[in-house]
C-alpha cells in the first residue's frame, strides 16, 4: 500500500464530502458543473488505484482508523501530565506551620516517584506511536501534517485540533513546553517539601530546647 498515495486521497475525499454540502447552494451552471466533473474524476481516479492495489479501498476510513488510534495514544498521556501538574499542589498552596511533616514526607517521597519514573513513563506513552503518525517540524514534534489536514476537513472537533496536541506528542517524547513545565513543577515541589521539613526541623530544636530549659527550671529563657 502506497501510505502518502491513501492519505492524499483520503484528504480528497473529506473535501469532496464538504464539496457536497456546499454544492446544494451553488446557483451557477459553471460551478455545479465544476464540482459533479471533480466528484467524477475523484471516483474515477480512486477506481483505479484500487485496482492496482495502491490503496485500501476507502481512503477516507483508514486515515480515520488512524486518526482514532492517535486519539487513544494521546488520552494517556494527557491524563499522565494533568496527574504530574496537580502532584503537590496543596503543598505550594499552603502556609507555613499548616502541613503536619507526615503530610510533606509523603509529598516528598510522591515526588521523587515521581522524579524516578518520568523517563519510564514517557517511554511507554511513546512506544505507542508509528514513524508515520508523527513529522519533526520546526516547532518540535508533532502529528504528521498530511493527518492534520484530513482532521481539520473531517474531524474539526477531534482532540487532535486541541492546542496541546504538538505539546502532548513532544511530552511523550521527552521534550517541548510540557515536559519543562512538568519538570519545573515536580523541581519546585520538591524544593518546597525540602524548605517545609527544614522549617519543621528548626521547630522541633526550638521546642526541644525550650523543653530543656523549662526542666531545668530557667522558664524565662525557655519563654522567650
Amino acid at each position: 500500500m502506497n501510505l502518502e498515495l491513501t492519505r492524499k486521497l483520503a484528504i480528497l475525499q473529506a473535501t469532496a464530502a464538504q464539496l457536497r454540502e456546499t454544492s446544494r447552494s451553488f446557483t451557477e451552471t459553471s460551478d455545479m458543473f465544476a464540482h459533479r466533473q471533480f466528484q467524477f474524476e475523484l471516483a474515477e481516479y480512486l477506481g483505479t488505484h484500487r485496482a492496482a492495489g495502491d490503496i485500501p479501498y476507502d481512503p477516507d476510513v483508514y486515515v480515520g482508523e488512524e486518526l482514532d488510534r492517535i486519539e487513544r495514544l494521546l488520552e494517556p498521556v494527557a491524563k499522565f501530565v494533568k496527574e504530574q501538574l496537580e502532584l503537590g499542589k496543596e503543598i505550594l498552596e499552603a502556609k507555613k506551620n499548616s502541613l503536619t511533616l507526615p503530610q510533606i514526607q509523603e509529598c516528598q517521597t510522591n515526588v521523587d516517584a515521581a522524579f524516578n519514573a518520568l523517563v519510564e513513563t514517557q517511554h511507554r506513552l511513546a512506544s505507542g506511536f508509528l514513524n508515520k503518525d508523527l513529522s519533526v517540524e520546526p516547532t518540535g514534534i508533532d502529528l504528521a501534517p498530511d493527518l492534520v489536514v484530513f482532521t481539520k476537513l473531517a474531524r474539526p472537533k477531534s482532540t487532535l485540533m486541541q492546542p496541546d496536541r504538538a505539546g502532548l506528542c513532544q511530552f511523550a517524547h521527552g521534550e517541548g513546553p510540557l515536559h519543562a513545565q512538568v519538570v519545573t513543577h515536580l523541581e519546585t515541589l520538591r524544593a518546597a517539601c525540602a524548605e517545609f521539613i527544614a522549617l519543621h526541623a528548626e521547630q522541633a530544636e526550638i521546642l526541644q530546647r525550650a523543653y530543656a530549659l523549662a526542666e531545668a527550671g530557667d522558664f524565662a529563657r525557655a519563654a522567650a
